[in-house]
């Protein structure tokens, strides 16, 4: 009597982690979704219509969630630098003593004004200064003219 045979393959055990590896390597490949070209990923809310209507940005009056108490300061308690602002043109004695009015009541010991003034402009604004009480309360920024570069 004939006793049945096995057929048995040896199977190299690196082929066998290769293929896993392989099969591995491969399913996210297949799982991901098409795309447009020039599409990275597909976008959240894709082919989905929006459950409210768009918001206009003239009817958005958001409510402040902001908590916290209220502290008026009048007056800097210690003398203080303006280095960015944007005071009136400073090229007439009455601007300049409403201007150093207003510093002296908020304790601001010097302004910068960040005009960007050139030229003409700047010479009549430091003559103006220099001619006031306020000389040594004002620094100017200047700017570049490049229409004529």
């Amino acid at each position: 009597m004939n006793t049945p045979t096995r057929l048995t393959a040896a199977v190299p055990a690196g082929f066998t982690f290769l293929a896993i590896l392989a099969l591995a390597a491969a399913a996210p490949v297949a799982a991901q979704r098409p795309t447009t070209p020039g599409q990275i990923r597909p976008r959240p809310a894709e082919g989905r219509e929006p459950e409210f209507p768009l918001p206009n940005i003239r009817e958005y009056q958001p409510r402040s969630t902001l908590v916290v108490p209220v502290h008026r300061v009048p007056r800097a308690k210690y003398p203080a630098v303006d280095f960015h602002g944007h005071p009136p043109g400073l090229t007439s004695p009455e601007v300049i003593e409403r201007v150093g009015a207003a510093m002296d009541s908020l304790n601001l010991r010097v302004m910068v004004s960040a005009n960007s003034s050139s030229g003409d402009r700047l010479k009549q604004q430091l003559a103006a200064i220099a001619a006031s009480r306020y000389k040594d309360r004002f620094a100017i920024f200047t700017g570049l003219d490049l229409r004529n570069v």
